[in-house]
């Protein structure tokens, strides 16, 4: 009888943090500096994953950089008319730093939300399930768009998030039983890994699955 593998789940980061994942010759040290955080704050996200031990591939959380709003100008202490004093209902202007640059999973592309998009249309625009984008992106609100914020495409075609390195696009030709033939495992298998597929599925070209 053929040993099933574990059918490990997608990781899911909490609100306000991405997906990174660990390049060969990486350190928290340096990934903290990358990214405007401390050590202490990547390994707060990641409290199951063995930094000491990890190896290139793994998947983890980066939490979004704390920025404290600065303001330029005058300081208004109330004490005097001076060149010091602000005059009310003149606003001080914060400066507004440019975001970290988003950490997406392999294959998949950072993209902005436009002005008006729906959540709907980004799964129209990509192409992807409700399920999918909702697992590579939990920050995003379906119901509360806001345009400029940096989301995760998954690959066109994807229906749900697969391991990293994980995935394979249906070709011309292919079906079920090719190949799980080409991937010396059983239709069993890709049928437990694809659990939202059925057998048909697997014969459309363009149709992103999990593989083991």
């Amino acid at each position: 009888m053929e040993k099933q593998q574990e059918n490990i789940a997608p990781r899911i980061c909490s609100r306000g943090a991405s997906y990174y994942i660990w390049q060969a010759g990486d350190t928290l040290a340096a990934l903290a500096q990358r990214n405007g955080i401390t050590v202490s704050d990547i390994e707060s996200f990641n409290p199951d994953i063995p930094f000491q031990s990890i190896t290139p591939g793994t998947e983890i959380c980066i939490p979004a950089a704390v920025i404290t709003t600065q303001l330029e100008g005058p300081v208004l202490d109330g004490t005097g008319m001076d060149d010091n004093t602000v005059t009310p209902n003149l606003p001080l202007q914060p400066i507004v730093p440019s975001p970290p640059a988003l950490a997406c999973p392999i294959g998949y592309a950072a993209r902005r939300v436009r002005s008006g998009q729906t959540y709907a249309d980004l799964l129209i625009d990509n192409n992807v399930s409700y399920k999918a984008m909702r697992n590579a992106n939990p920050n995003l609100r379906p119901g509360s768009m806001v345009a400029g914020t940096y989301y995760c495409a998954p690959p066109a075609g994807t229906r749900e998030t697969c391991s990293p390195n994980r995935s394979y696009a249906i070709a011309d030709g292919d079906n079920l039983t090719a190949i799980a033939r080409r991937l010396n495992t059983t239709t069993g298998r890709l049928l437990m890994l694809n659990p939202t597929l059925l057998p048909t599925d697997f014969s459309n070209p363009g149709v992103v699955i999990c593989i083991p």
